[in-house]
C-alpha cells in the first residue's frame, strides 16, 4: 500500500525537524524525546480548538470561615515581618508521574487547602504600614496566595505542560477559583519574586523575611539571597498543641462511649445469691 507525500507534508516535516531538540538539549529534558513533539502553529490550533470550555465548580471551603482568624493570630506574633509559607513541590514517582500531592502542614493549616492543592503555591503575609487605617484598626498583615494560573485550552501549555496542562490533568483550580475557595487574594506565581523582595533589607525600617525553611528549598534559597535570615515559623508547636487537644477530646469521648457500651452490654449474673443464716437473722 503506497501513500502520496504532498508538498504540504514535506513542508510540515521540515518545520518540525527544524524545531526538534538538538545536541544542546539539557540532559534532564531528554527523557521527553520518546516521540517528536510537534511545535507548528497548525498543530497548536488543532490542539487548542474544538474543546468544551469546562469550568471547574467553585464553592468556598468550609475552612474559609475561620482561616482569617488563624492568619490574624499568626500575624500578631510577627508584626512588621513578611511571612512566607510554601506548599512544597510534588515528588516524582517515576519518569513524568508524581505521587499524590500533600501540601506542607503549615500551608494547609493557614489556607485550608488539602490534598492536591496546590503544588508550588506560596502563601505570603505582607506587613501593613503601621500608619495605615487597617493597622490602626488592629490588623498586622495582608495575606496573599501565589499559584500557577490555569493552563486551559486557550494556551499551548494546555497540552505541552504535563504538570499543569489540563489536557493531562483535567480542569484545575486557578487564581479565580482558589480565591473563591479560600477567601485569600490570589496572584500569579510569576510575580512572587517581586512580592517577596519588596522593601526587604537589613537596614532599620526595612522588611524582614520569615520563611518555613524545609518545605521548598527554591523558596528558602531565594529568601536567603536577599541578605535576610530565613527562620522557622513555630507553627509545628501550634499544630501539635491543636492536635493534642483534639485527640485528647476525641479520646475522652471515645472512652466514655466504650464505658457506656460496656455497661449496657454486660450480661446479668445467672448465679443466685444465698444468704447465710447470719444474714437471715
Amino acid at each position: 500500500m503506497s501513500s502520496v507525500v504532498t508538498e504540504a507534508d514535506k513542508a510540515y516535516e521540515a518545520e518540525e525537524s527544524k524545531n526538534a531538540p538538538g545536541p544542546d538539549q539539557p540532559m534532564a529534558d531528554r527523557v521527553n524525546n520518546r516521540s517528536l513533539r510537534p511545535n507548528s502553529e497548525t498543530f497548536r490550533q488543532f490542539m487548542t480548538t474544538g474543546w468544551d470550555n469546562a469550568e471547574p465548580a467553585v464553592e468556598p471551603l468550609e475552612s474559609s470561615k475561620y482561616i482569617g482568624k488563624r492568619l490574624e493570630t499568626l500575624g500578631k506574633r510577627f508584626p512588621g515581618e513578611r511571612i512566607v509559607i510554601p506548599a512544597g513541590q510534588p515528588k516524582v514517582r517515576n519518569n513524568d508521574c508524581d505521587y499524590a500531592f500533600r501540601p506542607d502542614t503549615a500551608f494547609a493549616y493557614y489556607t485550608g487547602l488539602g490534598c492536591d492543592y496546590e503544588a508550588g503555591a506560596v502563601l505570603v503575609l505582607n506587613p501593613l504600614d503601621p500608619n495605615s487605617a487597617e493597622a490602626k484598626a488592629g490588623k498586622t498583615h495582608t495575606p496573599e496566595l501565589f499559584v500557577a494560573p490555569r493552563a486551559d485550552n486557550s494556551t499551548a501549555d494546555y497540552y505541552r505542560d504535563t504538570h499543569y496542562g489540563e489536557y493531562w490533568v483535567g480542569p484545575r483550580a486557578g487564581l479565580r477559583e482558589l480565591k473563591a475557595m479560600t477567601g485569600i487574594e490570589t496572584h500569579d506565581i510569576a510575580t512572587l519574586e517581586d512580592a517577596i523582595s519588596k522593601d526587604v533589607g537589613a537596614e532599620a525600617g526595612a522588611v524582614q523575611l520569615r520563611v518555613v525553611r524545609t518545605t521548598d528549598p527554591s523558596i528558602t534559597n531565594g529568601c536567603a539571597r536577599r541578605t535576610v535570615s530565613a527562620t522557622r515559623i513555630p507553627t509545628r508547636r501550634l499544630m501539635r498543641r491543636w492536635r493534642s487537644s483534639v485527640l485528647s477530646s476525641a479520646w475522652s469521648r471515645t472512652s466514655m462511649r466504650l464505658a457506656r457500651s460496656a455497661r449496657l452490654s454486660r450480661p446479668r449474673s445467672t448465679v443466685s445469691t444465698v444468704c447465710s443464716p447470719t444474714c437471715r437473722a
